[in-house]
């Protein structure tokens, strides 16, 4: 059998016509003068800010309109009020916050199945104490099964550390009466831990989960605005320059006044761009305050705090003494 090199030769030229053809089509579609362009722009930026950090050249520098300060002065301070408040109200996040890590490790075991079953009538009266509140409408954004692994907090402690005290006791028929006040005390702080869960979700969806999502969803944006403006400033601040030392190296003989027009344009345009960034920034922060009611979700703390207090006081008042 033969093999057809005349055949094979002419698919390899074709081959390589077609990729030479290709290379060459992305050799043309590349815009190299773009590319000199924006290296040449980004080589003067870089040299701008390092001459204005280090003030080598005592540089003018083009101030900003006192109201685009103030704007983002007062957007910056009520960003710092909102991170400030995060930085504190996100220990939440941890339902063990209130509790010292040592103090949770000496808890031990117990038999809890024991207790409960010599005094279930009883212990599921307690336990029940709550629920009649989520039944009554008290608590009825409660979910108190899906906290069920994740008590970790003081009350919640404390309640299993009684729980333990009562197996101490359990050989004493004459202190009956003491290990179902103990189990009555073990289950209202239990359910006391419950109510702070609640609470603490609250916390972390109307509160750091809300207030995240605004940064995220508002401030971002308008900080790559005022990004912007920088920017145009700075490029705004280079062609000025090079308008200024363009007419102290050439007297009023040697100018060229088509070249000395060109880069007047180009400046002009500049500070054209420069200051709609300043306008459009001041708009959208602007808008940011009118929209913003910061004061709304601390009242959601406010609302939080107060339904807590008030349930853990009806769970106390229920407390045989």
């Amino acid at each position: 059998m033969s093999f057809n090199f005349n055949a094979l030769s002419k698919k390899l030229q074709d081959v390589a016509t077609q990729t030479s053809s290709r290379v060459n089509e992305t050799i043309n579609s590349i815009d190299f003068k773009q590319i000199q362009e924006t290296t040449t722009n980004t080589f003067d930026k870089t040299t701008r800010l390092f001459e204005e950090k280090t003030n080598m050249k005592n540089i003018d520098i083009t101030q900003y309109p006192q109201e685009y300060t103030q704007a983002v002065n007062k957007f910056k301070h009520y960003e710092q009020v909102i991170n400030k408040s995060l930085n504190f109200t996100s220990i939440v996040d941890y339902n063990d916050y209130d509790i010292n890590y040592h103090l949770s490790q000496s808890l031990t075991n117990y038999d809890v199945n024991e207790l409960k079953n010599s005094l279930n009538s009883f212990s599921s009266k307690i336990k029940n104490t709550t629920s009649d509140f989520i039944n009554n409408g008290t608590l009825s954004n409660a979910h108190f099964d899906s906290n069920s692994n994740t008590k970790l907090g003081f009350n919640h402690t404390f309640s299993l550390k009684i729980m333990e005290c009562l197996n101490l006791l359990k050989e004493y028929p004459e202190d009956e009466y003491l290990r179902l006040q103990l189990l009555n005390f073990s289950n209202i702080q239990n359910s006391l831990g419950d109510l702070k869960l609640i609470k603490n979700e609250i916390y972390k969806s109307e509160f750091n989960l809300s207030l995240k999502t605004l940064l995220l969803k508002k401030f971002n944006p308008i900080h790559d605005l005022i990004s912007k403006v920088e920017d145009n400033r700075i490029t705004y601040d280079i062609q000025r320059s090079k308008v200024l030392d363009y007419t102290k190296k050439n007297n009023s003989t040697t100018i060229d006044q088509d070249k000395l027009e060109e880069i007047r344009n180009k400046m002009n345009l500049d500070e054209d761009v420069f200051a709609n960034s300043i306008e459009n920034c001041i708009l959208e922060i602007n808008k940011l305050f009118e929209e913003l009611n910061l004061l709304d979700y601390f009242k959601k703390l406010v609302q939080a705090e107060l339904d807590y207090h008030k349930n853990s006081v009806k769970l106390l008042e229920s407390f045989d003494f």
